[in-house]
């Protein structure tokens, strides 16, 4: 397991006691640092097992998109030049 299991962490979100509205930023760190460490937090069969199911997940997503809200980037890229081009 190690050093670098999530679980050894205590998250303190110190922002409640002196601003009043919630602070997302920590909870970010918190999600980014449990998903960057998570191969520590769990043995390797699950850990290859969560792997697998994240990358069968994303590829099912990839084919089931929506065409008419993706962009090509580079016709977008073309276009912000056009648009931002002087002369």
């Amino acid at each position: 397991m190690g050093d670098l299991n999530p679980a050894l962490y205590d998250f303190v979100d110190s922002s409640h006691s002196y601003q009043t509205d919630e602070n997302y930023d920590d909870l970010v760190e918190q999600k980014v640092f449990k998903y960057k460490y998570r191969q520590f937090a769990y043995d390797s069969l699950d850990y290859e097992r969560k792997q697998e199911r994240m990358i069968t997940r994303f590829f099912e997503r990839v084919q089931s998109r929506n065409p008419a809200i993706e962009a090509d980037l580079n016709d977008i890229l073309a276009e912000d030049q056009i648009r931002n081009t002087m002369g």
